[in-house]
């Protein structure tokens, strides 16, 4: 990476966080500024964005942000077990969108054939979309 600063907009910006969260996160000792400037503008660095990429990650895996900072805190803390993690959550909700693709084109096809459906059928599907869309939604639930 090189070796440049991010102003804390820049970091919202790039990110989707707000800069109330990040100041949060400053707040609780989670993710704090490497400088900070006379004037007292928060700088970044590439470690620390990476440090962040971390913190996201492991906020997607539904830790808590106490959690995140005693997990990221501890010196046997491993960045390849939290990515190996998250991409198991992915695939996941890979398999879990492929399965309700599958239903809904099966859905379609008898639709499209002019049989009927059953409610329950919409219903299954239905519950499995909101249950996707949910913040909390966990692969186990489905």
């Amino acid at each position: 990476m090189e070796n440049r600063s991010w102003k804390i907009g820049e970091i919202a910006k790039r990110t989707g966080l707000t800069i109330r969260s990040l100041h949060h996160y400053d707040q609780i000792g989670l993710f704090s500024p490497s400088r900070v400037t006379e004037s007292g503008h928060r700088l970044y660095t590439d470690a620390d964005v990476t440090r962040l990429h971390q913190i996201i990650s492991l906020k997607q895996l539904g830790f808590a942000l106490e959690e995140i900072k005693v997990m990221i805190n501890n010196p046997v803390y491993n960045l390849t077990n939290m990515l190996e993690m998250q991409l198991s959550r992915l695939n996941e909700q890979i398999n879990i969108l492929v399965e309700l693709r599958v239903r809904l084109q099966d859905i379609f096809e008898l639709l499209d054939s002019g049989q009927s459906v059953s409610s329950e059928r919409f219903m299954m599907a239905m519950q499995m979309m909101r249950i996707i869309q949910s913040p909390h939604f966990k692969p186990r639930q489905l």
